[in-house]
């Protein structure tokens, strides 16, 4: 097994291990041939699973990697070791990254060029532990099977929702997201003691690549879904420029974070939030 590769995009990197690092403080990192994922999916955190993509021309350049599972790598590391590692290459140029062992431990090594105030050439070295994922592992990282979604929706800045999220948790566990083709919005709580809800209108519906059937006009498609997993999502407020969400009523909410526009993005994070399922009475 081997893998080298120069970081030519530090930033988009760094964003993309910061959006994952404020919801999970670990994650799988998958490298193929032509692409990088990122993953986090654990059944016990309120079910909430995290996939991204990014091509490797993107990020990388003098990308090498042999293996003997169709040249790919499935690795699990720190976020925060992964973070420290990339900060210190942010004003950098040129990094340098290598699978190596130390001792018996498998490691990324970044080996980091730079230049001090004083102009002189300065060489850094930052080892993140990682942990080789075994067959057994590899086997269980499926993605979500999930149906159509019943709308689209561009969402409004995620720093608004997260406000209204915030003073809706201490009224109940449970949310309401609901949304419609004419690109209105709302979420709300609704109890025997109290209902609360907060909307909004004029959004966007985004351009999708493979067209599908418009949902019907006039029709709020919704989905219940727990607070703590929605406000593991809304923690990436400060990493996100555009995001799509999607309801597939009744069986779970989807949503896109762009790391730049959707038209010229650096890497998407695609949450999947199963749906609560309410007790009949």
């Amino acid at each position: 097994m081997r893998f080298r590769c120069n970081v030519t995009n530090v930033a988009t990197f760094m964003r993309l291990v910061q959006a994952m690092d404020r919801v999970f403080k670990t994650c799988t990192v998958v490298l193929e041939k032509d692409k990088m994922r990122l993953i986090h999916r654990n059944e016990s955190e309120g079910g909430v699973q995290v996939w991204s993509q990014v091509d490797v021309d993107s990020i990388f350049d003098d990308y090498r990697i042999e293996s003997n599972s169709d040249n790919k790598i499935h690795l699990e590391a720190s976020t925060e070791s992964l973070l420290r590692a990339l900060r210190s290459a942010s004003d950098s140029d040129e990094v340098l990254v290598r699978l190596v062992k130390k001792g018996k431990v498998p490691m990324l090594a970044f080996h980091i060029s730079s230049l001090s105030r004083q102009g002189n050439k300065m060489r850094i070295s930052q080892e993140v532990p990682i942990r080789l994922l075994k067959p057994v592992d590899v086997a269980a990282l499926t993605e979500p099977m999930c149906p159509e979604p019943d709308v689209h929706i561009v969402l409004p800045r995620l720093a608004a929702i997260r406000t209204v999220v915030d003073r809706l948790r201490s009224l109940g566990n449970i949310l309401q997201v609901s949304a419609s083709a004419e690109g209105e919005l709302r979420i709300g709580l609704a109890s025997d003691e109290v209902k609360v809800e907060t909307g909004w209108k004029g959004l966007k519906q985004p351009e999708m690549e493979i067209p599908v059937e418009g949902p019907a006009r006039g029709v709020m498609h919704s989905v219940h879904v727990q607070v703590k997993s929605l406000t593991k999502f809304l923690s990436t407020h400060a990493i996100a420029t555009t995001t799509v969400a999607c309801i597939c009523a009744n069986h779970c909410l989807i949503l896109y974070v762009y790391i730049g526009s959707a038209e010229h993005t650096g890497g998407v994070l695609t949450f999947f939030i199963p749906a609560h399922v309410l007790d009949e009475d």
